[in-house]
């Protein structure tokens, strides 16, 4: 049986194969789902919710209707950005130069390096880089991979992770803030009544929509499960390791825990400066000013990278700084 396995695994990741044919064909139309969603969401509040939760033309009605666009105009960005966008190419010689220099260092310092350093892609037919693994849906080497994930028809990598984190910050507050507006409504609602001089008049029943009860549930279903991920997505961030690194690292701590050097992720640099490494793009002009001030100024600078824009990763897909590079210098 052990023989028949990898046949099987190439049969399943052959671009001819109909489960390959079949996981592309659902990740598309799990995408398509996935945009549809945003938008009924965003045109059922808009149009139905905000005219009963102020009155059209007040300050109020005029805040509402610009955060509700704000949002919305962010998470579908970030939610595109993530699907289009791919990991950078990597230039097969530079990876096989950098694995013949993995092999030439000595057995203290390959114990330090998070991946082997001579790993070959059988697929790809060229060495793999640092921190890169072979994604069997997509048929390809995957910079920096985290995990394929169907919502985006997409793997989340070196180029790509930035949008996808964000993207699930933006439905965090997005879900969030229209589940507690829409709550608040029908609060409001049962109170009140549906009598002609309550505070929604003889408008009232529309909130007793479909769509508005559909809009409720999927804002409050979405916001939970935001919750969930932010906290599971911000974890790795913070230690700038993704998932499928986490099971590495977590291998090599326990098999060097009674060593007299226990294993440290190279490329854990701090968690502010993890953070800045997903978030940072090429040509910024605030970064470098930013990147040394005080809380206040770091705040600003998360808000400034929170904004949309195509400018693309810094990471280049092959080099990566590490502690011992960007931390541990001389001084």
């Amino acid at each position: 049986m052990g023989s028949l396995i990898p046949p099987i695994v190439k049969f399943f990741s052959s671009r001819g194969s109909f489960i390959y044919i079949g996981l592309q064909l659902g990740g598309i139309v799990t995408l398509f789902f996935g945009i549809s969603l945003i938008v009924g969401c965003t045109v059922t509040i808009s149009r139905i919710a905000l005219p009963l939760l102020a009155t059209p033309g007040t300050p109020y009605f005029f805040l509402l209707w610009i955060t509700c666009s704000v949002l919305s105009f962010t998470t579908l960005f970030n939610y595109v950005a993530a699907a289009s966008f791919n990991s950078p190419c990597v230039d097969a010689e530079e990876t096989m130069r950098l694995a013949i220099e993995g092999n030439l260092l000595s057995p203290q310092k390959r114990h330090r390096l998070l991946d082997e350093p001579s790993r070959y892609c059988n697929s790809c037919r060229r060495y793999k880089a640092p921190r890169e693994h072979h994604c069997r849906v997509c048929n390809r080497c995957v910079a920096k991979m985290d995990h394929h994930c169907p919502w985006i028809n997409n793997c989340v990598d070196a180029e790509n992770h930035r949008y996808f984190f964000l993207l699930i910050v933006y439905l965090f507050f997005s879900t969030g803030i229209a589940f507690f507006l829409l709550l608040m409504a029908y609060v409001r609602l049962w109170w009140h009544g549906e009598a002609k001089g309550s505070i929604y008049g003889p408008c009232g029943y529309r909130l007793r929509s479909f769509p508005l009860y559909l809009t409720f549930a999927l804002c409050g279903t979405i916001f939970a499960c935001m919750i969930f991920f932010i906290v599971w997505s911000g974890l790795h961030i913070l230690k700038n390791e993704t998932q499928i690194e986490r099971v590495i690292v977590g291998n090599k701590e326990r098999l060097l825990r009674n060593s007299m050097v226990p294993f440290r992720n190279p490329y854990d640099l701090g968690r502010w400066r993890n953070l800045l490494t997903l978030l940072e793009t090429n040509d910024d002009p605030v970064l470098n000013q930013a990147k040394k001030g005080g809380t206040m100024m770091k705040v600003a600078l998360l808000l400034w990278l929170a904004l949309p824009t195509l400018r693309s990763s810094s990471c280049d897909g092959v080099h990566y700084p590490t502690f011992d590079d960007e931390v541990m210098l001389p001084v």
